[in-house]
């Protein structure tokens, strides 16, 4: 059913576009505004309260699959998977990037950029963040569901959420806060399996090494860790960075996704994923 779902949701996805108000994103924001009305909680969360805040939703789905029939269960899943894969927001402004650098206005390229989280504008980073944003709108959501289902997926898409939302209200982008702790623990396994993956269908030789310094340092960071590898797998030191680096990263990390479906399929077709 794992397989099956995602198959869907996939095939969805891509022939689609997703209105953001029933994106992940949007849900969040409609629920820690809620949260906050109620002063549930404080514009500056802890450890614990972020984990509550992820927990309950979470724990809802779970009961609720208790209770349902399987059908009703297949169709939440599929809800679930539709709302939290993907961004129609990041998809436009991506497209609006990719206009601009063809018509070399770096200055609107910047600004793009911005957009979908590149800090400061740097364009030279701009192919390390669209690894990065691919990874959390695609891959993580993907992994997350196979390894931990459905309640798993909601809990993991409400800390991301939670990390990125509480940073731009609080104008705390550079800075690290509790949900960023629980995101990078969450993030810690998942970012090495699509590391590895980028080997398979990159230059494995290229970023083996890499992919090593990866696994042995433990404190390194997401953004850090995807780059480094997807850099080296794809070989884009030739690359103009502006628009030629971007353009082949992300068709690396759509490779990639391929293979987390193949081994998904695999683990279907021996009995390890349900």
């Amino acid at each position: 059913m794992t397989l099956f779902a995602l198959l869907i949701i996939m095939a969805i996805e891509r022939v689609t576009t997703k209105s953001k108000q029933f994106h992940i994103a949007t849900l969040c924001q409609q629920y820690f505004s809620f949260l906050r009305d109620k002063n549930l909680i404080k514009d500056e969360v802890s450890h614990l309260t972020a984990i509550a805040i992820a927990a309950v939703p979470a724990i809802v789905i779970y009961a609720v699959f208790w209770w349902v029939p399987l059908l009703i269960e297949f169709v939440i899943i599929l809800v679930v998977l539709w709302v939290c894969i993907g961004c129609p927001v990041t998809r436009a402004t991506y497209k609006k990037y990719l206009a601009a650098a063809n018509r070399e206005d770096f200055e609107a390229c910047a600004l793009h950029s911005i957009s979908f989280g590149n800090q400061g504008g740097k364009l030279d980073n701009v192919g390390k963040q669209l690894v990065l944003v691919n990874y959390r709108q695609y891959v993580s959501v993907v992994i997350f569901f196979v390894l931990t289902g459905v309640a798993g997926l909601v809990f993991y898409s409400i800390i991301k959420e939670l990390s990125l939302q509480t940073k731009q209200q609080e104008q705390r982008i550079e800075d690290k806060t509790p949900t960023d702790t629980i995101l990078f623990i969450l993030d810690w396994i998942p970012v090495r399996i699509t590391t590895f993956g980028f080997l398979v269908v990159g230059h494995f030789s290229n970023a083996f090494s890499y992919w090593l310094t990866v696994l042995m340092t433990p404190g390194i960071q997401s953004y850090d860790a995807l780059g480094l590898v997807a850099k080296a797998a794809e070989d884009v030191s030739e690359c103009n960075t502006v628009i030629d680096e971007p353009l082949q990263l992300v068709k690396l990390v759509k490779r990639n996704l391929v293979f987390i479906l193949m081994l998904t399929a695999l683990g279907t077709m021996v009995g390890l994923v349900r």
